[in-house]
C-alpha cells in the first residue's frame, strides 16, 4: 500500500473528474477534516481517504471549498445542479443553506458513480508510473593505434681524418712546391740579371773566335781586315781632325 498527497497527484497531470471529487468529499466527511484542501489531503491505494492532521467534522463551507478547488470554475463536465449545490453550500446564491453535513452529503450522492473505494483507487492508477531506467553502460568501440611515422634518422657522415703518415706526406708536398717555385724565381731573376749586363760583340772578338781552317782545306784569298775602332780612337780622331781644320 503507498500514499500520495492529492497535490502531487494533480501536479503529475492527472485530472480530477466532478464524480471522484465528490467521492474525496465523501470520504473526507465520513472521517473527518478541518480545512481540507489538495495540500494536505492524502490518498491510498486501498481506497481511502483522509486529511492529515485533522480528526474533527468539518464544516459544510470547508468540503464545498474543496469541491470548488478540484472542479474549479470551466472544468468541463461539470453537472449544472453540482455547481448549484456547491453554491449554495459556499451562501454564494439567493437560497437556503444546507441544513447539516449530512444533509449536503446526501445532496451529493447523485453524483457519485459507483464505489468511493473504488474510484480512489482508479484514480491513483491514472497517475504516471515511475519507469525504472537501466543504464547500460556504453561499451566504447577498441581504436587501433595511430602509428605516427617516426621522423627520417639522419645518417651521420663518417670523414676520414688523415692519419699521420697523410699528414706528413702533404708536408712533404707542400714543401717540394715551395722549393720549386723558388728555384724557377730565381732562374727568371737570373734570366733578367744576364740579359742586363751582356755586351755587345765587337769586330776584334769576333776575330778572335775565329778557328784558323786546316792546311788541307784550300785557303781563300786574303781580305782586308778590318780595324776595329774602339770609341776611344773614334773619339780622339775626331778631335784631330777638328784640331786640324782650325789650325789650317
Amino acid at each position: 500500500m503507498s500514499n500520495i498527497f492529492l497535490a502531487d497527484l494533480i501536479a503529475q497531470g492527472v485530472r480530477v473528474e466532478p464524480h471522484e471529487a465528490v467521492a474525496i468529499a465523501q470520504l473526507l466527511m465520513e472521517s473527518g477534516a478541518v480545512a481540507p484542501s489538495a495540500e494536505n489531503v492524502q490518498l491510498s491505494t486501498d481506497g481511502t481517504a483522509w486529511c492529515i492532521g485533522c480528526d474533527v467534522t468539518p464544516a459544510v463551507f470547508e468540503i464545498a471549498g474543496l469541491l470548488q478547488n478540484l472542479v474549479p470554475p470551466g472544468t468541463p463536465g461539470v453537472p449544472g445542479a453540482l455547481r448549484y449545490a456547491i453554491a449554495r453550500a459556499l451562501l454564494e446564491v439567493d437560497a437556503p443553506p444546507f441544513d447539516s453535513l449530512a444533509d449536503f452529503s446526501r445532496s451529493l450522492q447523485r453524483f457519485e458513480r459507483g464505489d468511493r473505494a473504488a474510484v480512489v483507487r482508479s484514480l491513483i492508477g491514472r497517475r504516471v508510473k515511475p519507469v525504472a531506467l537501466h543504464i547500460v553502460p556504453r561499451v566504447q568501440p577498441a581504436r587501433e593505434p595511430v602509428s605516427t611515422p617516426a621522423p627520417p634518422q639522419r645518417q651521420a657522415e663518417i670523414v676520414a681524418m688523415p692519419g699521420p703518415a697523410g699528414r706528413r706526406a702533404r708536408r712533404v708536398m707542400i714543401a717540394a712546391a715551395a722549393v720549386l717555385v723558388a728555384a724557377l724565381s730565381l732562374i727568371g731573376v737570373a734570366d733578367v740579371m744576364k740579359a742586363g749586363h751582356v755586351q755587345p760583340r765587337t769586330v776584334a772578338g769576333a776575330e778572335r773566335g775565329r778557328v784558323p781552317a786546316p792546311a788541307s782545306v784550300v785557303q781563300a784569298p786574303p781580305t782586308r781586315t778590318r780595324r776595329s775602332i774602339s770609341t776611344g780612337d773614334f773619339v780622339q780622331s775626331m778631335c784631330s781632325s777638328s784640331g786640324s781644320s782650325l789650325a789650317a
